[in-house]
């Protein structure tokens, strides 16, 4: 374990990062009791301009992480292992797995075996108080099968649980697609008949042309980043797809981003990274745009028990998107507009740097730093550090208010769309009224705080 040096006093990374947390939570409050947000007590997920709601209307904070395997564990009798990676998901603090309902490369699932096994892996998620994001359409050119009739299937289980999101196509423009799914518009088009009637959240599946392509789209809408110029970069990527959301006026999820593993993808050839200061950085920064991010991670592929560096990294992504209170929506803005509460920082020395607001106060991220970012705060602005990971900062501000009420940088714009592209893995083959005021009450914690981190 990490010790980091304050002022010339040495003390345990954990106990640092739990009492960062505690200084925001001070400031925010503590989640609403039921912030577990468990199926049970969210109900069936919908949709309200930006925000995935709960049937309360409460926004539901979507904490995502791969586990492809879930189906196929059911399918082919190992019940305990899905349960051991349930128990760990949930207990980390994530509320949703996505999964695979068939599969013909990372591992042999037949369609008809994926439809039977699926309403028990839904069962076992929903006892596990998680939801289940379900692809219907994957591997279509490398198994022969019907998959127009295997999504409508697929649909139709997922809508008689409470606990199910549809998706009915992973990287549809994948060689591992049939050609026809190539086509965006054809994606849309497949993936609307096979939800039609039914009362389902869904998403078409990833664009295959561009970050802020309309097409493919649904309910809400998922984009898998491009990994190739690095894991800021796509920790970047949230800014495009936090304006393709204002734009469509549709939550938009980033649904697959640089995967983590134990050892960096240098080593291994992967598209991975085995730095935790990144999964910090998606969880803060998508807090701030409300952009949501599902977790990749390596061992969420065949769903095996999380090494020493994921479960960290999990855990870190989880504390950085719980620094606010789940029904606090705010206001991404740009950082260096007219009226920005950053009145200056060396360019040279970050990645990105983001602010949002509600009401008074405001939450800031930086990252990629490197050395100094010589950030100053505008007059009036407060700035407490609750997340200090180096190459990823985070404050928590409180802002002055004009004669009239409002911030001061509430009418500037939302950050504008940037790069476009999109990736695939490995390349192988509306806002919500605040539910209560930012007041300073006991921290009470979330169920992973029970088990102290042990790696």
């Amino acid at each position: 374990m990490a010790d980091v040096t304050i002022t010339g006093v040495t003390v345990p990374e954990r106990l640092l990062a739990a009492a960062l947390v505690a200084a925001a939570l001070c400031l925010f409050g503590t989640p609403a009791a039921g912030a577990t947000q468990e199926p049970d007590e969210c109900g069936r997920l919908q949709v309200r301009g930006r925000l995935i709601v709960c049937e309360t209307g409460a926004p539901f904070r979507w904490r995502g992480v791969t586990g492809f395997r879930l189906v196929h564990q059911l399918a082919t009798g190992d019940e305990a292992g899905a349960r051991r990676y349930l128990e760990w998901a949930r207990m980390t603090g994530f509320n949703l797995v996505r999964v695979l309902s068939t599969a013909g490369v990372l591992f042999d699932l037949p369609p008809d075996a994926g439809l039977a096994a699926l309403p028990a892996a839904l069962d076992l998620a929903r006892a596990h108080g998680l939801y289940v994001e379900v692809v219907a359409v994957v591997d279509s050119a490398v198994r022969r099968y019907d998959w127009t009739a295997h999504a409508r299937a697929v649909a139709g289980r997922c809508a008689a649980a409470v606990n199910c999101v549809f998706e009915f196509a992973n990287e549809p423009g994948h060689g591992t697609q049939h050609e026809r799914l190539h086509d965006m518009i054809v994606v849309d088009r497949e993936a609307s008949q096979a939800v039609d009637g039914l009362s389902i959240l869904w998403t078409a599946g990833p664009s295959w042309e561009r970050d802020d392509a309309a097409e493919p789209s649904g309910a809400f809408v998922v984009r898998h980043l491009a990994r190739e110029d690095g894991p800021w970069e796509n920790v970047s990527g949230l800014h495009r797809l936090a304006a393709l959301s204002e734009r469509l006026g549709k939550p938009v999820v980033s649904n697959e981003p640089i995967g983590f593993d134990e050892v960096h993808g240098d080593v291994t050839g992967r598209q991975r990274t085995d730095a935790c200061d990144v999964a910090t950085a998606f969880g803060a920064l998508g807090r701030v745009l409300e952009v949501p991010t599902t977790l990749h991670l390596q061992a969420g592929l065949q769903n095996d028990d999380p090494g020493r560096v994921q479960r960290r990294c999990a855990e870190d992504f989880i504390q950085a998107t719980t620094v606010v209170p789940d029904e606090v929506v705010l206001a991404p803005r740009q950082a260096d507009a007219p009226g920005s509460p950053v009145a200056r920082m060396n360019r040279s020395k970050v990645a990105g740097l983001a602010v949002g607001a509600a009401g008074g106060n405001g939450l800031a991220v930086a990252f990629g730093v490197d050395g100094d970012p010589g950030i100053e705060w505008a007059d009036g602005v407060s700035a407490d550090a609750v997340i200090d990971r180096g190459a990823v900062r985070v404050w928590r501000l409180t802002l002055p208010s004009r004669v009239d009420g409002g911030s001061p940088w509430e009418s500037n714009p939302p950050f504008p769309p940037g790069r476009e592209a999109d990736g695939f893995e490995d390349r192988e083959g509306h806002r919500a009224p605040l539910a209560s005021a930012w007041g300073c009450r006991q921290h009470r914690g979330r169920r992973r705080a029970e088990s102290e981190r042990t790696g």
